[in-house]
Parts: structure tokens; C-alpha cells; sequence
């Protein structure tokens, strides 16, 4: 079964049929989130481009031992998928946080977004003057969507170092590259800063406060990044203030998707962690920026391609650090 869904929004379950017949997958990383496969290709191959999926079908097609293993390892994925019921403690633990933590009307009793050191409770927002002076669009920019002004680019995270601590640093890492090669000025907001839209061409926030309700004015492109609620590992599953844990991320992540035009939220743990859905989401964003296509071939070709071994590497190694508590 060959299955190029590059996005979804819950479980595909034709795919369980296919599990439970024991036929090959070869399936996008995006397709195969819902189902817990592991990213070794021991049950699944896994494909993310028209290239991709022919080779890793052929394969599976002409090599007799790949197509034996597939078929009999998604027999026994789906027999443990069948039996095994992983949000159990879940459920108990998000029962026991509704009842102890929500008063009458269904409301959080106490919740406060988890506490950044000088991060005022109510940030500063400093829009650029209506008249001010304007500066040459990139070349990387001409003839995408921002073509005729210049661009506000704001990225922003939620505290993920709590999540992932070697975050923070390599998405810098990427965005000095592509703004040194695009010609733009990077702006990396700090705690108590106000939000300048004015002084930089991309505003990078790894620890975003600000609601975005105060920027619907404001001609914008936010890429979001979170750490999926679904996948907290020991965070969710041993502790017990799961909605204040999760509450001020997925606060954001909700305002991102109510502005699907401006917004787009990224799940690092989900849709990052291999190698084929790194790039594309790297693709994803550069286009949802207005990045031209020869300049989103080059930065990809020569910064993300060369930075993905490096984050794929650490994410995996980090969420089976975290899985493992």
C-alpha cells in the first residue's frame, strides 16, 4: 500500500487494514505518526518524495526478504496496537486533573502560563510607523507572496528547551544561515523585550508570550513550533499538573490555527524527527513565508540539507532519553 498523505488530522484507518493483512507500507512519516511505528523502517518504509516513494517500492517489490519482514512485522504491530491501550494512564491521570482542578462552570480553578524570568505578564508590542523608511525586499523574497513590501517574519517557540534543550540553539543555528544568505536582519527577542516589528526582517522568539490577536492588524507570517502534547513522554505521564503543563503551548498553537493565513504551527517530536519530514516542513515554511522556489531550492540544498543530520540526530536521541524518563 503506498501512502503519500503529506497531511492529516487524525488516524488514517485504512492503514490499519493494511497492518492487519500484513501488506508493505511504503508511507509518508506525517501518515504514519498516529500509529507509533518506529522510525528504523522495520515495519514501514518510509517516503516523503515522488523519488522516494518509487525507490522504496521497487525495493520492497524486488527485494524478497524486505517484503517477508514488512508483511510480518505489520501483522505484529497491528496485534499490539489491538491489545495494547497506551492512553489508559492518560485518561485516568486527565480525569483526575479535570475533578481536583476545575471548578463547576468546567474552568480551571488556577492556571498562570509557566513563569519566564523577566517576561512581563502583559508584553510589549511596537509596530513599525505607517510612514516609516522601507528596505529593498530580498532577493529571496521576489516574486513570492510578499513581493510588493517588506515582509514581518516572526517565529517563535514556547519554552521548548523544557521540551528539547538543544532546540533553542539549532533553529538559531539555521536562521542566522538563512538570513546571511538572503540578506536579511535577524532579531532574537529576549525575556522583558517588547516585540519590535520594526527593526529586523525576521524576529526569532524562543519563549513566545504574545497573543497573536494583537498582531491581526499587522500585515504577518508566524511559523510556531511545539512539542506535541500527545508525545510528553515522563513530562505528561508523571506528573500531575498536566493542563498547566501543556495550557500555555497549546494556548498559542490554537490562536496559530484560527489563523490558518497567517500561521503555521509545526509539531517538532511528530512531524520533524526523520529525515524526510524535516525537510519537507523546512519547504513548508520557506513557501508559507513567501520564499521564492530557486531560493528555497538553494537554502535547503545548502543549509537544511546540511543541518538535518545534526537535528534528526539529536531529536531522536532526545525522545529516547525522554521515553525512557
Amino acid at each position: 500500500m503506498i501512502v503519500p498523505v503529506l497531511r492529516t488530522t487524525g488516524v488514517n484507518t485504512k492503514i490499519l487494514v493494511a497492518l492487519e493483512l500484513g501488506v508493505p507500507l511504503v508511507i509518508t512519516p506525517v501518515a504514519a505518526s498516529p500509529f507509533d511505528l518506529p522510525d528504523n523502517e522495520t515495519i514501514v518504509a518510509f517516503a516523503d518524495q515522488a523519488l522516494d516513494f518509487v525507490q522504496q517500492t521497487v525495493s520492497v517489490y524486488t527485494v524478497s526478504w524486505l517484503w517477508t519482514q514488512l508483511s510480518r512485522a505489520s501483522r505484529q504491530h497491528w496485534e499490539n496496537l489491538a491489545t495494547h491501550d497506551p492512553a489508559r494512564n492518560d485518561v485516568r491521570t486527565m480525569l483526575a486533573t479535570i475533578c481536583q482542578d476545575t471548578t463547576q462552570q468546567h474552568y480551571l480553578s488556577r492556571w498562570t502560563p509557566p513563569p519566564i524570568p523577566e517576561e512581563p505578564p502583559e508584553p510589549v508590542l511596537q509596530l513599525p510607523a505607517p510612514d516609516g523608511p522601507r528596505r529593498k525586499v530580498s532577493t529571496c523574497l521576489t516574486g513570492g507572496n510578499w513581493s510588493a513590501s517588506r515582509p514581518l517574519l516572526l517565529v517563535g517557540s514556547h519554552s521548548m528547551i523544557d521540551m528539547y534543550p538543544k532546540f533553542d540553539s539549532l533553529l538559531l543555528q539555521m536562521w542566522e544561515a538563512i538570513c546571511r544568505q538572503c540578506d536579511l536582519r535577524l532579531e532574537v527577542r529576549r525575556p522583558g523585550q517588547p516585540y519590535r516589528l520594526s527593526g529586523a526582517d525576521v524576529l526569532l522568539d524562543p519563549h513566545w508570550s504574545m497573543p497573536l490577536s494583537a498582531l491581526d492588524g499587522v500585515p504577518y507570517r508566524l511559523l510556531f513550533y511545539y512539542w506535541d502534547s500527545g508525545k510528553l513522554g515522563r513530562y505528561l505521564h508523571h506528573n500531575a499538573d498536566m493542563l498547566e503543563t501543556v495550557g500555555a503551548t497549546e494556548n498559542f498553537v490554537a490562536q496559530a490555527m484560527w489563523r490558518p493565513w497567517t500561521s503555521l504551527s509545526v509539531r517538532v517530536n511528530q512531524e520533524m524527527r526523520s529525515s524526510g519530514g524535516f525537510m519537507f516542513n523546512w519547504r513548508k515554511a520557506l513557501t508559507h513565508f513567501g520564499f521564492n522556489k530557486p531560493a528555497i531550492n538553494k537554502i535547503v540544498q545548502t543549509i537544511v540539507g546540511k543541518a538535518e543530520g545534526n537535528f534528526t540526530r539529536e531529536l531522536l536521541a532526545h525522545m529516547l532519553a525522554f521515553k525512557s524518563g
